[in-house]
């Protein structure tokens, strides 16, 4: 963190997986690392229904919920896929400003499902989109990222009307930026991004 901090192209992240693997000891410290270092947390949330029925039998509540009561989130957090959250998952995302990375491809090819991405965005939430690397997706592309995920809410919704081309470059430019909590350096075409 200290070697990057000022790289211009580069940000340096704490990143746990995610509540399933992770102890509550561990995601407390990363939260603490974070805050120490002024740097973003990035983790995956509510991927997969197995996810959520494994942190229900542990602890009682939803991933979201779970992160919530260990105070995971404040400052700039980013969730990965954030498939499956409740209604009132929704609403704790908006209400803490959580960016979310919105990884279509790879949800297609795990078959983990659909991120509720247009009920997160009426929410106020964040969206941007990426991959989720290479070995969950087989590519980097992000013109695919913006493919996929137009035509992802379109079917799952019968819906041609749902998740615009406008939408996807936005998730794909701004709004990435914005759930980075990076709007200010890029994500858009202005003069010193």
């Amino acid at each position: 963190a200290a070697k990057w901090r000022n790289a211009p192209l580069i940000t340096i992240a704490v990143a746990p997986h995610a509540p399933y693997p992770c102890s509550p000891e561990t995601l407390t410290a990363a939260k603490t690392l974070a805050d120490k270092l002024a740097l973003p947390l990035m983790i995956h949330v509510a991927e997969t229904d197995k996810e959520i029925g494994e942190v229900a039998a542990k602890f009682r509540v939803t991933p979201f919920e779970h992160l919530n009561n260990l105070g995971f989130f404040g400052g700039t957090v980013i969730v990965a896929h954030a498939v499956h959250p409740s209604p009132s998952d929704l609403n704790l995302m908006a209400s803490k400003k959580l960016g979310v990375a919105h990884n279509p491809t790879s949800n297609m090819k795990l078959a983990s499902g659909v991120a509720p991405v247009p009920e997160m965005l009426r929410a106020g939430i964040a969206v941007g989109l990426g991959t989720d690397g290479a070995a969950s997706n087989n590519s980097l592309s992000i013109f695919k990222e913006m493919n996929a995920a137009a035509l992802m809410h379109k079917v799952s919704r019968r819906d041609p009307t749902v998740f615009s081309a406008t939408e996807a470059v936005t998730a794909a430019t701004i709004g990435g930026a914005r759930a980075l909590g990076l709007e200010q350096q890029i994500g858009s075409l202005v003069k010193g991004k």
